[in-house]
């Protein structure tokens, strides 16, 4: 069993890396196609796998997304909004979050979908279908990441923005 999946992993990092030099991802050598169509259970296998973590992995960070955005970014503008305190770019990092949080969700199930529509694909019959839908998933899988990237450095900023505003504060208290 390891040693198909280690086989399997080297078939799709070959596959992989090969990628860029098809001009057509339909254009596959019969050799490649052999590779895929032999290799096709232990793809699959593979692939559960990835479905598993990746739900275990979405599901965390969906929730920890959802914590950040209301129990932190929400609760604190609209304290500053009550106390009168300017938080014009709190207000925007917010907006900016929920948005980039729909958009992680909204194309993190396009991803899980073309992975359950791979899972059950026969590469065994038709490796070139396959490898074109294998195509599209890694670049929806592309899209998922760079969503987590872009909540990622909201993040930072609003986490500087805090800063910046807990140091103007603090400036004002040791005038006093």
């Amino acid at each position: 069993m390891k040693k198909s999946l280690i086989l399997a992993s080297i078939v799709l990092g070959v596959v992989a890396f090969t990628a860029p030099f098809i001009n057509n991802a339909l254009a596959l050598s019969s050799e490649q196609e052999q590779v895929i169509s032999g290799e096709c259970d232990t793809i699959h296998q593979i692939l559960q796998a990835l479905q598993k973590t990746d739900s275990k992995t979405r599901v965390k960070l969906g929730y920890t997304y959802e914590n950040i955005l209301s129990k932190y970014m929400i609760p604190l503008s609209s304290r500053l909004a009550k106390n009168s305190i300017s938080n014009s770019e709190f207000v925007d990092i917010q907006s900016a979050f929920k948005d980039a949080k729909q958009n992680f969700s909204n194309d993190f199930i396009v991803y899980q979908k073309n992975l359950e529509n791979l899972v059950i694909f026969n590469c065994t019959e038709n490796p070139k279908e396959f490898y074109s839908k294998l195509q599209t998933l890694r670049s929806d899988r592309e899209k998922v990441r760079q969503d987590t990237l872009v909540l990622s450095n909201l993040i930072k900023k609003h986490q500087s923005v805090v800063i910046k505003m807990l140091e103007t504060l603090w400036q004002k208290v040791e005038k006093i």
